[in-house]
């Protein structure tokens, strides 16, 4: 179980804002993330996770992700149907247990859609996105410069990490409040779980348990220290501001994938390099639950869907394209996501997007009359 060490004080607050740190001199206190007090007020924060790879830095990021979540459950802050105005967990890299993974949610974000609010947003690789050299994609500059300044207008919190934080575009720089650079230790070996399943494999692996987190508010926002200081944090021989240990890391491996590509924005083939890298991990996903509808059908006499064709034309008149997709893989490795929406489309649904559930279809009225 996730647990966290800090020598901060708490006070009511919503998110990763709620926490108003204290002496570090102080003793240290020992929380589980449904620990974390919230209320209805929310300051959102923009946090960014820096360091050499594989130091840890998308691990400790679903970490906070998954605090907030079991925070968000206990105090009934969680998005659901009899709660709409809950919070959700939003990543563009795959992970279990969020609401919404979708390598395109930057792009869907810059556009300012009014649908995605009040979220906890991970973004691994910011860099991919607002780079220091100013590119011409339109989706870099309403990223940095529209959506992040106006970040508190649509209640999301954002959490993201980089290996060097001098290379982003200078004016999301700005808009960053906490600098965070992980230091794992604790190494235990401990038994190996499968992605997504969660079943042992019968290995041991030699992983780190724990993490201190080294915290700067670089621009002085919260401590007040607004003198010029050397750029950046881990070569400036600035002390942090802060400090936090997360227990319990181990936990987290099997709920979430760290080898997904995530090329640029502007890349010619980043919609070619986003199906192979995502279209793999669905059909890890799909395997358990799909593979065993189908064999409830062959039990039954009834023929599975042999094509993408067969299985579309086998849908409901309302349909999600993601979940659509843990299928078709299995018939089709080399589909893509917007192939499978075009073959959506023409089999006769209208294609829309949804907050929750990404890209959604629902078959016109004159097809399925």
């Amino acid at each position: 179980m996730l647990s966290l060490q800090s020598s901060m004080a708490m006070k009511p607050g919503l998110g990763m804002r709620g926490m108003e740190f204290g002496d570090q001199n102080e003793t240290p206190s020992l929380m589980k993330p449904e620990d974390i007090i919230v209320n209805q007020e929310l300051d959102p924060l923009i946090v960014l996770f820096f360091g050499r790879r594989g130091d840890g830095k998308t691990l400790c990021m679903t970490a906070t992700l998954n605090i907030m979540l079991q925070s968000y459950i206990k105090h009934g802050k969680r998005f659901s149907q009899r709660y709409p105005d809950g919070f959700k967990l939003a990543t563009n890299y795959h992970v279990q247990f969020a609401d919404f993974s979708d390598p395109h949610i930057v792009d869907m974000l810059s556009d300012m859609d009014d649908r995605y609010r009040r979220m906890c947003l991970g973004i691994d690789e910011i860099l991919s996105y607002v780079p220091s050299r100013r590119t011409m994609a339109r989706v870099n500059v309403n990223f940095a410069t529209n959506f992040l300044v106006q970040i508190r207008k649509f209640d999301i919190e954002l959490i993201t990490t980089t290996q060097r934080p001098q290379n982003i575009d200078s004016q999301m720089l700005d808009q960053i409040d906490l600098f965070v650079m992980p230091v794992l230790f604790n190494k235990q070996w401990i038994p190996e779980k499968e992605l997504w399943t969660h079943k042992r494999t019968g290995k041991m692996i030699y992983r780190a348990t724990s993490c201190r987190l080294l915290i700067w508010d670089w621009w002085g926002t919260f401590t007040g220290k607004q003198y010029s200081k050397r750029w950046p944090p881990m070569q400036s021989g600035e002390p942090p501001d802060w400090t936090m240990d997360y227990h319990g890391l181990h936990e987290l491996f099997p709920w979430f994938s760290t080898k997904e590509a995530i090329p640029a924005i502007w890349h010619h083939k980043r919609e070619d390099t986003l199906a192979k890298s995502w279209a793999k991990k669905m059909e890890e996903v799909a395997q358990e639950f799909v593979g065993e509808e189908i064999a409830e059908d062959d039990a039954k006499g009834v023929k599975p869907p042999a094509t993408v064709l067969e299985l579309i034309s086998a849908q409901p008149d309302e349909i999600t394209i993601p979940h659509l997709m843990d299928k078709a893989v299995l018939l089709d490795k080399s589909i893509t996501s917007q192939k499978l929406r075009d073959m959506v489309e023409g089999a006769g649904y209208s294609i829309f997007k949804d907050g929750r559930e990404g890209y959604c279809a629902v078959r016109s009225t004159k097809e399925s009359s």
